[in-house]
């Protein structure tokens, strides 16, 4: 089958390095997907174990239906989540994107609908940054996580998915600013400096609090 091109020559000519560089920095594997018949219903998808997806983006000259293999919808979500990259491949056009809806039904333990965002290598972007913690087992207290996400803005190639906190080498609490992404002159920061991400309380005192 012949690929279909769904950007514009210009825009392609325009976006063509910058983008082949982009995608250098995706790590992982490429998202393969369908064409999604707009005659077919989503729930006669979900019967059949595909997951009704769309990408979008200022950059295509519309939107785009598509469609992926429920497992592999289930092993993309579980190394990523709103807000993060991934590359997809349509009818053999690649595209470097951001997850930026993910609907779930919890009841049926289902993914219903995934939406894909197209971004311009020249465009900040809002996205969040998960908090992982580090050395857990070396921290004699109690860590009490106040924050889970940092959410910043910056161009696709300098997307964080991760932020990583070592307990080994912090005092009794740290906040946003003292974060190795904080001093990052590349992103923006749409948090307060000053607000907390974590503190460690002594088992005593926390005992104390119970009851």
């Amino acid at each position: 089958m012949e690929s279909l091109s769904f950007f514009s020559l210009e825009r392609r000519k325009k976006f063509k390095s910058n983008y082949n560089h982009l995608k250098q920095e995706v790590i992982m594997n490429v998202l393969k997907t369908e064409i999604r018949d707009a005659n077919v219903k989503s729930k006669k998808l979900r019967r059949e174990g595909l997951v009704p997806c769309c990408v979008y983006g200022p950059n295509l000259e519309k939107s785009i239906s598509i469609q992926i293999n429920k497992s592999n919808a289930m092993q993309l979500l579980r190394k990523k989540r709103e807000g993060n990259q991934v590359e997809i491949e349509v009818n053999g056009e690649k595209m470097v994107t951001l997850i930026n809806e993910i609907s779930y039904n919890t009841l049926k333990n289902e993914i219903e609908h995934i939406s894909f965002h197209v971004l311009d290598p020249n465009k900040k972007v809002n996205s969040v940054a998960q908090i992982a913690l580090l050395n857990t087992d070396m921290v004699s207290g109690i860590v009490e996580q106040i924050l889970f996400n940092i959410p910043y803005a910056a161009l696709p190639e300098d997307f964080v998915d991760v932020v990583f906190v070592d307990l080994a080498k912090i005092g009794n609490s740290i906040t946003v600013a003292d974060l190795d992404m904080f001093k990052n002159k590349k992103v923006d920061i749409l948090i307060d400096a000053d607000t907390m991400v974590l503190k460690i309380v002594e088992k005593k005192i926390a005992s104390q609090g119970i009851g």
